[in-house]
Order: structure tokens, then C-alpha cells, then sequence
């Protein structure tokens, strides 16, 4: 895993062609497949995280990106975060180095992450061009989750049903 500042994650997204004209990370020709709450257990966050990191089983390089923090102040644990990230070699705050490359070969860690943003509600972005799929985790705690192959999104949605409040696609209230 490789653990990047903001200007290197906009760079990786722009090569890839996942920003907008404003430099926005964009989902444009993206299908949306799922947008529900995220459920409140924590048991369901960790069998969740797993289930969203068991995407990216092909990528050789695909992106994690932190870009919602320190909304919900109670709901966080830095001490633990940033403990997490030093074991994994990165000295430096999420403020400082918010993308995390990662191969299918990191999904342990990744996996780890994701949990983290779900437990402490944060937001992430995560991209996987192998399977061309793009998930955004919400503070607000949703998750919406996009597929570039329409035909993916059944199997997706059966995979993730039994981990989150409502399998169906639904719009935010």
C-alpha cells in the first residue's frame, strides 16, 4: 500500500478520468446499484467493510480515499486511527495524506480502513478500475455504490443485501 497527499490522489483519479471539469471525482458513466443507510451495528460495519473490500480481489492498483473527517468528533478515535496508519508505515496525519493506493494484496488493511471510516463516520471514496466500480461512503452514513457495467449491479446489490439496512436501491430522505 502506498499512502498519498490530496494532490496525488486528484492525479491518479484525473489519469484515470474519474474527475469532473471542476476536478470533482465524478461518477459520470456509472450506474448506480445501491444507495442505502449503513447500518448501525458495529458488527454489521466490520462484515460490511469485508464484503466492500472483497471487490477489489482483481485490482493491482486501486484507491481508498479519506476525504470526510473530524464532522463527528464523538464518534472518532484518532489515537486508534493513527495508530493503525503508523503500523502500516505512515507516519504523517490523514489531513496530510488522505489516499491510499492499494493492490489486491492489501485488502486486510484496507478492509481495517474502511471499518474505521464506517465506525467513526466518516467518508471515503473508493475506486476499483479493475471491476470498474466506485463506492462513496457518506458521514451522513450512506453508502452509494456505482457500476460502469450495468450488469454488475445485481450482483453486487445480492452480495451487500444481507450487510446493509435495505439491499434496494433507495433515494435519501
Amino acid at each position: 500500500m502506498r499512502i498519498i497527499d490530496e494532490r496525488e490522489t486528484l492525479r491518479w483519479l484525473s489519469a484515470r478520468e474519474l474527475l469532473d471539469s471542476s476536478g470533482q471525482p465524478s461518477f459520470s458513466g456509472f450506474h448506480q446499484a445501491i444507495c442505502s443507510p449503513i447500518p448501525v451495528d458495529s458488527g454489521h460495519k466490520t462484515a460490511l467493510s469485508r464484503a466492500i473490500v472483497s471487490f477489489f480481489d482483481a485490482d493491482e492498483e486501486a484507491l481508498l480515499w479519506i476525504d470526510e473527517f473530524k464532522i463527528w468528533p464523538s464518534a472518532e478515535d484518532w489515537y486508534l486511527f493513527n495508530g493503525f496508519r503508523q503500523f502500516l508505515g505512515e507516519p504523517g496525519s490523514l489531513s496530510e495524506k488522505p489516499g491510499h493506493i492499494f493492490s489486491k494484496n492489501d485488502l486486510d488493511a484496507v478492509g481495517s480502513l474502511v471499518a474505521m471510516v464506517l465506525y467513526f463516520c466518516s467518508g471515503a471514496i473508493l475506486f476499483s478500475p479493475a471491476k470498474g466500480l466506485a463506492i462513496r461512503i457518506s458521514h451522513d452514513e450512506f453508502i452509494d455504490i456505482y457500476v460502469r457495467d450495468q450488469k454488475d449491479a445485481p450482483i453486487i446489490t445480492e452480495k451487500l443485501k444481507p450487510f446493509l439496512e435495505s439491499g434496494e436501491k433507495h433515494q435519501k430522505q
